[in-house]
């Protein structure tokens, strides 16, 4: 699960900054709960209802595909992605992933 976690915050993060004005914060912020994972990022881009910032010059350049790889792989470790946006406020992203798969949680867990 580590690897996941550590491959859904790149991508997100990754996200965020391409998303965003020059200079803007992006808030991460991950935690164990005692029962999974839960990560927030936070933006203040254009969320998604806006259009995307221009780049500086030189900037990497994303596929634009994080959000369904990261959310396919909180899907696969029996957690869920949720997004929540406003205009011109940016874009929160939650993922939360339990300690074990679904599939592999004891009986009567799932």
């Amino acid at each position: 699960i580590q690897d996941s976690l550590a491959k859904i915050v790149e991508e997100l993060v990754g996200n965020a900054f391409q998303f965003s004005p020059v200079g803007t914060p992006v808030t991460v912020q991950c935690y164990d709960d005692g029962h999974g994972f839960l990560l927030t990022i936070h933006d203040q881009g254009h969320g998604l209802f806006g259009q995307p910032v221009p780049r500086p010059p030189g900037a990497p350049h994303l596929t634009g595909l994080g959000l369904p790889i990261a959310r396919r792989l909180a899907e696969l470790h029996g957690g869920k992605l949720l997004l929540s946006s406003e205009p011109g406020k940016g874009i929160t992203v939650r993922v939360s992933l339990p300690d074990r798969p679904a599939d592999t949680a004891p009986p009567g867990t799932k």
